[in-house]
């Protein structure tokens, strides 16, 4: 998860200067526990063309000789016009055992969420107002991707991501430049920056995250670390496409 450069850079980004259409971006997962790293899972970022706007299509599942222990299969789809505005974000999510349907639909400052599954089998709708500077998961990554990052120092800066309609609130900072090489051995120039979330979320509360982005306009993530409550997970950059 990238994080934006200050608590009004949501208003600034109006245009996209970091991704194309046709845009993939193909990542794994590493769940380090005791002295041995682990492949997990993959997930995989794209972009297409839908009716003039943005379409984002998110990916990811475990490894099926994971699926004793844990299984997990992920489809996230939103959308964003080419002002970067969020027009809706739908998910469907099997979680060990558990489904779950998502849709967010954005209408103006109004937030209409429909949610069914395991949980609410016969459906659950809600309608709130969103925060002004929120926006659900997905959206998110894409529009921080456009907000100019600069080595600040370690200083604190609040991000209001949206989990369902929750607000979790991240603290990021940019710390220095530093390159990083991936298990393909591509080595990459990054950005070094660093999101700390709070309680909510299956992060340990309080500790860093810390998120390598390329350190040119299209800010791809090229590493994540990030602690759990139990051992601690790296996503690699595993393969990238531009785009056209």
């Amino acid at each position: 998860m990238l994080f934006i450069g200050s608590i009004n850079a949501q208003d600034r980004v109006n245009s996209n200067n970091a991704f194309k259409v046709g845009e993939v971006m193909k990542l794994k997962a590493y769940y380090y526990f005791g002295l041995i790293w682990f492949e997990i899972g993959e997930a995989t970022f794209s972009v297409s063309d839908e009716n003039g706007n943005y379409k984002f299509t998110v990916r990811a599942k475990n490894h099926s000789r994971w699926d004793w222990l844990y299984k997990l299969n992920t489809l996230h789809e939103a959308s964003c016009t080419k002002s970067m505005q969020p027009i809706y974000m739908r998910s469907k999510t099997e979680d060990n055992g558990v489904v779950s349907e998502d849709e967010m639909l954005y209408q103006g400052d109004i937030i209409t969420r429909k949610d069914k599954g395991t949980l609410h089998p016969y459906g659950w709708d809600t309608t709130y107002t969103r925060q002004a500077d929120s926006y659900d998961i997905i959206n998110s990554v894409y529009v921080a991707r456009n907000v100019d990052l600069n080595i600040n120092d370690g200083k604190n800066i609040p991000f209001y991501p949206l989990f369902g309609d929750k607000v979790v609130v991240v603290y990021g900072s940019v710390l220095e430049k530093e390159k990083i090489n991936t298990h393909n051995k591509v080595q990459y120039d990054c950005l070094k920056c660093t999101a700390t979330v709070g309680a909510g979320t299956i992060f340990e509360p309080d500790e860093p995250v810390y998120v390598y982005v390329t350190d040119d306009n299209r800010k791809v993530p090229v590493l994540v670390v990030a602690k759990l409550r139990i051992g601690t997970v790296k996503v690699y950059l595993d393969d990238y496409v531009e785009g056209n």
